[in-house]
């Protein structure tokens, strides 16, 4: 027979463990038709649990885009949608929303994690991903994780350019002029044919120099 005291501490310590231990949050933001409606076209190929809506897979296009991240080692990128979900519902919060926008960063986030914790390395989505993470850390108020992402997806892409934009909103958020242009000129010297980042380098000159860039 099991000494009670023994079986009651057993039972104690099972209840701090379930206590301590995150809650699952990479979940489903069950998004309305308008929410939806923002999300790049191939997420809509997905029901609530994630399984593919056999009326679209029928859609060449949308079966290709879909076809290519599975190739390239992507799984449960259904829950790269669901991010983009949450991180709206941070950005277009409402004054009656007595959510803060932080909570919903985070999901998105743990979404983004879960994508990246079930995918290959080669998978074409993680650059885009990381890049959206530090979009998210940034606004959350998280510099230094914010950057640790960005320069994730530059070192695994160097060619993707809105890492390089979101680094440099990043540095100058801080203060850290030097910074931000020395990432713009890293990203051009990436992208030679880029306006987005001659265009961000240009304004963000003029500004310090306090002169007016040409549009």
């Amino acid at each position: 027979m099991r000494d009670p005291l023994i079986a009651l501490g057993t039972a104690i310590r099972l209840i701090f463990i379930l206590l301590a231990a995150p809650p699952v949050i990479a979940d489903d933001p069950r998004m309305n038709a308008a929410e939806a409606a923002t999300l790049p076209t191939w997420c809509l190929v997905f029901n609530q649990t994630g399984r593919l809506l056999p009326q679209d897979t029928k859609n060449p296009e949308l079966a290709a885009k879909l076809a290519a991240f599975q190739r390239s080692g992507c799984s449960g990128h259904h829950h790269y949608c669901w991010a983009l979900a949450w991180a709206n519902r941070g950005y277009f919060r409402q004054e009656s929303d007595r959510t803060p926008a932080d909570f919903y960063y985070g999901r998105g986030i743990a979404n983004l994690e879960y994508v990246l914790g079930n995918s290959q390395s080669t998978c074409s989505l993680i650059p885009e991903m990381h890049t959206k993470a530090g979009e998210w850390e940034t606004l959350r108020g998280h510099p230094k994780e914010a950057e640790e992402r960005f320069r994730k997806a530059i070192g695994i892409k160097p060619t993707h350019i809105q890492a390089y934009i979101g680094l440099c909103d990043l540095f100058e958020s801080l203060g850290n002029n030097d910074s931000a242009i020395a990432t713009l000129q890293i990203g051009i010297k990436a992208n030679p044919t880029s306006s987005a980042l001659k265009k961000k380098l240009a304004r963000l000159q003029a500004r310090i120099s306090g002169k007016t860039a040409a549009p």
